[in-house]
């Protein structure tokens, strides 16, 4: 078994057109399952993904569904109102097929700033073991 990386796959491309260099476009969906064993074959276990990124998530859901890789996957809260912010979770998990993230970022810290009871409530999703 390999050791355990502490390196992230980012899957922005699983999603979208990204990337200055990128000049074949997403990355289709056998090719993007290709990449996900190939990381998790050499101890890659972290995952970044966000709803920004297109279709990542449900690449990445539709991966974990049919394969007995497990990573941890780290998203990102897009810019909402705070009675969103359990909708936006549940939604990427939906497309995550999985009950709970690693991680959950802010995609921006303004929403925050102006906001400030949005942390209130990813802090009462993280106790309930979102």
């Amino acid at each position: 078994m390999p050791l355990e990386s502490k390196l992230a796959l980012g899957t922005v491309q699983f999603g979208l057109d990204y990337g200055i260099n990128n000049q074949r476009g997403r990355v289709p969906r056998e090719e993007a399952f290709a990449i996900l064993e190939c990381a998790a074959q050499n101890g890659v276990k972290l995952l970044d993904t966000a709803p920004s990124y297109g279709k990542s998530e449900e690449v990445l859901g539709k991966y974990l569904k049919t394969s007995n890789n497990r990573f941890d996957l780290v998203s990102k809260l897009p810019d909402c109102e705070p009675g969103q912010v359990e909708g936006e979770l549940d939604g990427s998990l939906k497309r995550l097929n999985l009950n709970r993230l690693y991680g959950y970022l802010l995609n921006n810290f303004k929403t925050y700033r102006e906001k400030p009871e949005v942390w209130s409530k990813l802090e009462g999703l993280k106790d309930s073991g979102k």
